[in-house]
């Protein structure tokens, strides 16, 4: 071994080091931070389900009385509410054509292409242990 590959070595071996002390700390004040933020936002987090209980890419639930869009990709899962911003109206939902719309409006949003004119408003989620969580702002 020559002493450029000692010093690489070297500083690999410090790194690892540096990393294997601190992320313990650093793990731990990311989960203070995140309650923290929950209370400050006073938010309160309800099951979605395990994520292998879903039956199809795009379903429409109510959680604790509020319709949700769960829209899941291979491994990404987006939650959205199932309340149109504009007019406080229920989107009716298409899991055959992979659509949502809003019939006071008339405006329409296409999950496979991702686009149309209708906003949807996407809410917090997290997952443990496979679980989906999304957080509701308390009232």
């Amino acid at each position: 071994m020559n002493r450029l590959e000692f010093f690489k070595e070297m500083r690999k071996s410090f790194r690892d080091t540096l990393k294997a002390i601190y992320m313990p700390l650093i793990e731990e004040d990311l989960d203070k931070l995140e309650k923290v933020t929950e209370h400050v936002l006073e938010l309160k987090w309800y099951s979605l389900g395990y994520i292998w209980s879903f039956t199809s890419k795009i379903e429409y639930r109510y959680i604790n009385g509020i319709p949700v869009i769960i829209v899941m990709e291979g491994e990404s899962v987006q939650v959205f509410s199932g309340i149109c911003p504009a007019c406080s109206n229920l989107f009716v939902v298409s899991t055959l054509y992979s659509t949502s719309k809003c019939m006071k409006c008339e405006r329409e949003y296409d999950f496979k292409s991702k686009n149309g004119d209708l906003i949807l408003e996407e809410l917090l989620m997290k997952s443990e242990k496979d679980e989906l969580f999304v957080g509701f702002q308390k009232r």
